[in-house]
């Protein structure tokens, strides 16, 4: 049996100043993978704010995805959740989250 393709983040908290460029990077290895995608409040987020990257090791393939947020508003703040997705895995997903944090005024 192989592992799952647990996935990891590049921070599990982020502070960002109102109006400011941020982005969310999250990584998993594995030998099934068919997918990694951001979302939010349990909805996947637009493809055109991600930028997805594979590329072939000795423990499969990894997968890294950073999500661009660019000219962060105060809604949105909150939970981002990173998924990964296996093919032929009647389990769906295994995930991941980052807490993102945007303080100042608009």
């Amino acid at each position: 049996v192989l592992d799952p393709p647990k996935p990891t983040v590049d921070a599990r908290q982020k502070v960002i100043l109102v109006s400011r460029d941020v982005s969310l990077t999250c990584q998993a290895t594995g030998t099934r993978i068919s997918n990694v995608q951001w979302y939010k409040r349990a909805r996947p987020l637009s493809m055109q704010q991600q930028v997805v990257t594979k590329g072939l090791n000795l423990n499969g393939e990894t997968w890294i995805n950073t999500l661009m947020l660019k000219n962060v508003r105060i809604h949105q703040a909150g939970w981002y959740e990173c998924r990964v997705f296996e093919t032929n895995e009647a389990f769906g997903f295994w995930s991941t989250h980052v807490k993102l944090n945007v303080i100042g005024k608009e």
